[in-house]
């Protein structure tokens, strides 16, 4: 089937699309929204920062995340909603948004972050938006700064960046903003003078594409079956047999065990840059690779679980128990990596590279463990020492796919337990 997603709410369907495009690649080379830019090319910079929206049928809902559009494969934004900085207007608008007060506020003399820096910014907005009640459009300017740790400007000092997100502030007073074009004098300074941000005047989700999918979850509700995007070289699994059957298919043919990549978020890229891939397996939309279960002792969930819900849902269900935890994993990466990536991913290139995973670390001291599909009817439990040495009994079998996770939480164990993670300084 085609690959169909919107962009900036215009329909957008391909049939023939090279599986190691990335969104960036196709924003720049084949559409005419020059905004979104290429600095790092690995995830660390943000300049090219976009929001990806997701509609889930089941509960009407929509959720928005900001992603690296470098590291995106855009096979993965099948069903998905784009927005780029033209989607979201000018600072010229009569409904201005985001761009209004970056660019009245921090007065950024070059302008080549800026594009990126907004759509983090209204990342963060929707993420508060999604998260809790936003009293009288009044947001917690610190989520909001948090919101931008993932984008590097070099000209402003990031005060005057940082002054934009207490703008949005409950609590911000005008002496707490710098210099802007919006009043001549700090002392003739008042908050209505800053252009108004309304929710309501942000993208909505594309009708035609929330159309598509009810029917397509229709069909797959009268049938059983799925069908999803599928190229010669892209495969979207919809089951965690299909994954697994897909990736021993390839591994037998494969002369090499680089023809294969097993994808969620693809943000090992920003790190391994290994390109020459002639296979993709998508497992992103396997649903029981999703589940996340508070239990007893502790919480397990399914591998392609991002960062950021795991560290969401540590929150809301494991406020003293589980604290330790997502308090470290808000230090891994930027929250657009964090969006994006799986927590079986980074998991998974800790074992096969030696990635020094923060999370693989804590995991160990936590004493998790993992299920492994070695076979269409079999799983193995390892520990994550077993796991991250390759033992256990795996090596018995070509293939194994790494399915769930489980993460022990005893309160009593938990507060005892704490964790640090050392940056070098120069």
């Amino acid at each position: 089937m085609a690959l169909l997603f919107a962009l900036n709410g215009r329909k957008i369907e391909l049939s023939d699309v090279d599986p190691s495009m990335t969104l960036l690649e196709f924003l720049r080379c084949h559409t005419d929204l020059k905004g979104t830019k290429l600095g790092c090319g690995e995830g660390g910079c943000g300049a090219c920062v976009v929001v990806a929206s997701r509609y889930d049928a089941s509960t009407d809902s929509v959720e928005d995340v900001s992603i690296n559009s470098c590291l995106a494969l855009l096979g993965s934004l099948h069903l998905r909603a784009v927005t780029t900085i033209e989607g979201l207007g000018s600072s010229k608008n009569s409904a201005p948004r985001c761009p209004a007060k970056v660019s009245g506020i921090s007065r950024v003399p070059v302008w080549f972050c800026t594009p990126g820096m907004c759509m983090s910014l209204y990342g963060g907005l929707k993420n508060q938006q999604r998260r809790v009640s936003v009293d009288g459009g009044k947001y917690e300017s610190g989520a909001l700064e948090q919101s931008i740790q993932g984008s590097l400007c070099r000209c402003t000092g990031y005060r005057p960046i940082v002054d934009v997100c207490k703008s949005f502030g409950s609590s911000v007073d005008v002496e707490d903003l710098g210099l802007n074009i919006f009043w001549k004098d700090r002392k003739d300074g008042r908050m209505e003078l800053l252009p108004c941000y309304d929710p309501g005047d942000d993208p909505k989700f594309p009708e035609f594409l929330k159309q598509e999918i009810i029917q397509r979850q229709s069909a797959i509700d009268s049938t059983g079956t799925s069908a999803m995007i599928e190229h010669e070289k892209w495969i979207c699994a919809t089951s965690s047999g299909h994954a697994f059957g897909l990736l021993k298919h390839f591994q037998t043919r494969s002369k090499t065990s680089k023809e294969v990549k097993i994808v969620v978020g693809n943000t090992s890229a920003g790190v391994y840059r290994d390109w020459d891939h002639s296979v993709f397996i998508d497992i992103s939309r396997i649903p029981e690779l999703h589940v996340v279960e508070a239990r007893s002792d502790g919480i397990e969930f399914g591998a392609a679980v991002s960062i950021a819900k795991l560290i969401d849902f540590l929150d809301e269900n494991f406020k003293k128990a589980g604290s330790g935890i997502a308090k470290h994993l808000r230090k891994v990466a930027s929250p657009h990596v964090r969006n994006a990536g799986s927590v079986g991913g980074n998991l998974i290139m800790a074992q096969k590279f030696g990635f020094d995973s923060d999370i693989a670390t804590v995991f160990l001291g936590f004493g998790a463990t993992l299920k492994l599909l070695v076979s269409p009817d079999k799983q193995v439990i390892q520990s994550m020492e077993e796991f991250l040495e390759g033992g256990g009994g795996v090596d018995d079998y070509p293939s194994s796919l790494l399915t769930m996770i489980f993460l022990p939480l005893r309160s009593h164990e938990a507060a005892e337990f704490k964790t640090y993670r050392a940056s070098p300084r120069l």
